[in-house]
């Protein structure tokens, strides 16, 4: 074994920790770092430390966006962590491969699933995942390449498992490919909504029968135990994580939380439902014959207030529109006690967006004016 000790380049950071170690391949090592740092980014690396399965690190690629996200949901910046192969026994001195990362554009292109060599395009609009259209065999697909962001909750095993039971929902694009990192999903032709499109009173209408059929009918096809989203436990854990980062917003996280429990109070006992939980305009899209709902990060089981209420604050409903909404939705007029329940998740929608955006500002590297967002 050869030492990679001395090795060191402030801008690997905690990467140079592992570059301290013994390595399996010092001349694979040698070349991977040339070009990691030609090109800015750390590799993953084929390492072992004593022959025992030793962490990697990896700089996570820049994301870029696709006109079918609704907004801005970043992909966190930061070093993650690589390791060997499962069940590789202690002691041993073989190493996992790890490939050298490639770019997203390189990883979509080299997905198990294409039948012949592919161009991927850049999709715009969204900054969560790195988003691409691919046309192969006469057919065209949306890549989305993305991790987890365990910041914001957003755990890819448990968006495939909502993304494939919104399918056998029918309401939905069918998942045609699935690897650590990598999505791939069938094209919808048709508009993607914006706010004004939402309040057209029809397309409202029609979206609220697809909400409607998420809530009701994707727990049928739910495969797996299955996440809760409770915007206010959200709301806590951002607070912790603001703090933890020394936030600009540090000082006013108490009285947010102040709020927050107030709200939480007003809501009171809740049905439980399968919630989308980001009603953004964009996360709709309208082929002429039905709306189609995509991006499924979030999802999990909630109330359906939540979802009404982020449908209502993230499309500028008026008070009015959001009468007819819950009408529509729950076929009564609301009273008194389901209107005081709604408007406190309403609120708390609106806050567990502002303080996502505040998180984001701490941890996330697109170029996004996330302190505006924040507002």
């Amino acid at each position: 074994m050869e030492s990679a000790r001395g090795l060191h380049d402030p801008a690997l950071g905690a990467f140079s920790d592992v570059l301290a170690a013994h390595v399996t391949d010092p001349t694979g090592l040698d070349a991977a770092l040339t070009r990691a740092l030609a090109g800015g980014r750390p590799a993953c690396l084929n390492v072992e430390i004593d022959g025992v399965a030793a962490p990697v690190f990896s700089r996570r690629a820049g994301p870029a966006g696709h006109s079918t996200d609704g907004g801005p949901r970043r992909q966190a910046a930061g070093w993650r962590r690589r390791r060997m192969a499962p069940g590789s026994p202690p002691g041993s001195r073989t190493a996992r491969s790890i490939p050298l990362m490639t770019t997203p554009m390189e990883r979509a292109a080299r997905l198990a699933c294409w039948k012949g060599a592919v161009a991927p395009e850049p999709l715009g609009g969204g900054i969560t995942n790195v988003n691409f259209v691919v046309e192969d065999a006469g057919e065209r697909y949306v890549v989305r390449i993305g991790e987890d962001i365990p910041e914001h909750g957003v755990y890819r095993a448990h968006e495939l498992a909502a993304a494939r039971a919104a399918h056998a929902a029918g309401i939905s694009p069918e998942i045609v490919h699935a690897e650590p990192g990598a999505l791939v999903m069938r094209w919808v032709d048709g508009r993607t909504l914006d706010p004004a499109g939402v309040r057209e009173p029809a397309c409202l209408e029609r979206i609220l029968d697809t909400v409607r059929r998420c809530h009701r009918e994707i727990p049928l096809h739910f495969r797996g135990p299955a996440p809760i989203f409770w915007v206010f436990q959200t709301v806590r854990d951002y607070a912790r994580t603001l703090r933890e980062d020394g936030s600009r917003m540090a000082g006013r996280l108490d009285e947010l939380l102040a709020r927050a429990a107030h709200l939480e109070s007003v809501v009171g006992p809740v049905e439980i439902v399968f919630g989308h939980n980001d009603l953004l305009a964009a996360n709709f899209i309208d082929d002429g014959d039905r709306i189609w709902l995509i991006d499924w990060e979030y999802a999990g089981f909630n109330s359906p207030l939540f979802d009404l209420g982020g449908l209502a604050a993230n499309n500028a409903l008026d008070a009015g529109e959001e009468r007819r909404m819950l009408e529509r939705y729950f076929g009564t007029p609301p009273g008194a006690a389901r209107l005081a329940s709604y408007a406190a998740m309403k609120c708390a929608s609106a806050l567990r967006e502002a303080m996502w955006s505040m998180v984001s500002e701490t941890r996330s590297e697109i170029d996004f004016d996330y302190v505006a967002y924040t507002g």
